[in-house]
């Protein structure tokens, strides 16, 4: 097959960009993280996209998490809920974030969709 068009690649991540504008993903964990020495960067910055594939990968970490709530939420507004069971005084004040998180985040998607259609001509 041969390789791809420049229009190809454009509809392949505008395909992306629009399920990733479209879906939410809210996970609220609790527990602990120990950070090895043998992370990359500066140990006194946290780079998150960085922990984040740490933790995917469990490379270099340590930990016990807890996942308090999880939240998805698909274009076509299904959406999955994750509440752990027997969440504890300061889980439920983690709750209680993790539903303002997602409320925010809405809203955010919401706003950024309503700019996104005004640039776009008729």
């Amino acid at each position: 097959m041969p390789g791809k068009n420049s229009f190809q690649t454009f509809l392949e991540n505008f395909k992306s960009g629009v399920a990733d504008l479209t879906t939410l993903d809210v996970v609220t964990l609790t527990g602990e993280i120990k950070i090895s020495s043998s992370m990359p960067g500066d140990p006194k910055k946290i780079d998150l996209q960085e922990l984040y594939r740490h933790i995917e990968e469990s490379a270099g970490m340590e930990g016990k998490l807890k996942v308090v709530s999880f939240t998805h939420i698909d274009g076509d507004c299904d959406v999955v809920n994750f509440v752990g069971s027997e969440l504890g005084e300061a889980e439920q004040v983690l709750l209680k974030a993790h539903r303002e998180i997602v409320k925010t985040s809405q809203e955010t998607r919401q706003a950024m969709v309503k700019f996104i259609k005004e640039l776009l001509p008729y």
